[in-house]
């Protein structure tokens, strides 16, 4: 019981990333109910980003102000690598279903590791990588479904979410590294700012300031979708900054495909989400297998 209870303690800042996968999960099914409604992805990313990097800008070390740190190019390249992550992100949606390439974005757990280990130098434990793997697994069990895919456009999705992955997994392994050194102040809320005007290559031309695109009955899922989104990014990004664990963050990050399924079942009605409805014995046995999966590995994240 003293160990169980000294493991919790020393691994307790994991429930942040935790946290992070549920909130996740529900800003999904939000921006999901809104984009039904009629709400592009490029406006949808465009507003998450502002919003992102206004609420970083609390977090930023004003007393310095307007100075930045030395040197300043992990900034720029944080503000690139998330903005590229966006753009592979859009494209990948946009190009193959969710549901087949939400798996490939799972994969960041395990580039996060490697880039820790390989080129930070941050030592990265068994139990770790194992956790990692087997939620990468899971991920792509939790997403087994029924509809037939184009063989073509979903290789492009796939190579797309690989691109996002690699791009978000290289921000993260940025974060750890570069807070300690930087200040997670002084790095993290100028590159959120600099990303957010970055987003703005690409939103199509004289959009950025026509709203009423956004229908009306759109509004308040975009509304609660954006502040989940936020949040989640807050809590994610300030837990692996703060405590430096960026393959054990990612890889509990990694259950918001566990949860998004959970939230389907149990409150998808409440955003017309009815995705499970007509789902056949096969898609849900492959779905009760992920969450498991899912559940070793968090459970392995936490010894």
């Amino acid at each position: 019981m003293q160990t169980l209870l000294h493991i919790i303690h020393v691994k307790a800042y994991l429930l942040f990333p935790l946290l992070a996968a549920m909130l996740y999960a529900l800003g999904t099914m939000a921006l999901k109910a809104s984009s039904d409604l009629g709400t592009d992805r490029i406006r949808t990313t465009f507003i998450c980003n502002f919003a992102l990097a206004a609420g970083f800008l609390f977090f930023y070390n004003w007393k310095d102000f307007p100075s930045l740190p030395s040197p300043c190019w992990p900034i720029i390249l944080q503000a690139v690598l998330f903005v590229l992550g966006q753009v592979f992100t859009i494209l990948a949606l946009s190009s193959g279903e969710v549901s087949s390439v939400t798996p490939v974005f799972g994969v960041k757990a395990v580039f996060v590791g490697f880039i820790a280990a390989f080129i930070l130098g941050v030592p990265v434990d068994l139990l770790t990588w194992i956790a990692a793997v087997c939620s990468v697994i899971g991920i792509a069990f939790l997403q087994v479904h029924d509809k037939p895919e184009t063989p073509r456009e979903q290789m492009y999705a796939i190579c797309y979410a690989f691109f996002a992955a690699v791009a978000f997994a290289g921000f993260d392994s940025m974060t750890q590294y570069w807070s300690p050194r930087l200040g997670f102040g002084n790095l993290v809320p100028p590159a959120m700012v600099l990303a957010a005007f970055l987003s703005l290559a690409i939103v199509p031309r004289g959009k950025v300031t026509t709203w009423h695109g956004v229908p009306t009955a759109a509004l308040p899922y975009l509304a609660i979708g954006v502040g989940l989104f936020t949040l989640q990014s807050l809590v994610l990004i300030t837990a692996i900054g703060v405590y430096g664990d960026a393959a054990g963050a990612n890889v509990i990050y990694s259950s918001r495909g566990l949860w998004g399924i959970m939230f389907v079942w149990l409150i998808g009605a409440w955003f017309g989400n009815s995705e499970l409805a007509a789902s056949s014995p096969r898609v849900l046995v492959a779905r009760m297998v992920g969450a498991f999966l899912v559940t070793v590995a968090t459970v392995l994240i936490f010894l």
